[in-house]
């Protein structure tokens, strides 16, 4: 697969997955469908960084914080795994991996807006970060797909 057509990608804001059991419902969503990424938010985790394998061999990666809010993470199908180029969790908002097979280049963004209760420079905080990330990833060459 070289071909950015034939990639499948969800994104779903979980509402909460701070247990293993969450996680596996959200597994057990997928069987027995086709699926190489889903883009999480809202997964208020308190690990500021993790990367992980599940039982089944797929990837999970998230950017949480200390105090159980926000939260985003990027689960990958296993058949992905080898062709990760790096993860990185820029804040609880925003996380990105970077993946390279032949001459696929994507750049995969989790991104968790602010709701209408924040003020306008925290949003504008996430569009400037995603701004940021985006300019990077076009100078490389990168397709970029954002899920917020």
């Amino acid at each position: 697969m070289d071909n950015i057509h034939d990639f499948i990608l969800f994104h779903k804001n979980v509402r909460g997955m701070t247990s293993t059991e969450r996680l596996d419902e959200l597994l057990l969503e997928l069987e027995g469908q086709r699926w190489d990424i889903v883009l999480l938010n809202e997964t208020m985790r308190n690990i500021v960084q993790e990367t992980w394998i599940t039982h089944n061999g797929h990837m999970f990666c998230g950017s949480g914080h200390d105090s159980h809010t926000h939260g985003v993470a990027i689960l990958l199908h296993k058949k992905w795994r080898p062709f990760v180029q790096q993860f990185v969790p820029v804040t609880e908002r925003v996380a990105y991996i970077d993946i390279r097979r032949r001459r696929l280049r994507l750049q995969l963004i989790a991104a968790y807006f602010p709701h209408g209760g924040y003020n306008d420079k925290q949003v504008q905080q996430v569009y400037d970060t995603i701004t940021a990330i985006t300019q990077e990833a076009t100078k490389n060459k990168q397709h970029v797909i954002i899920g917020a």
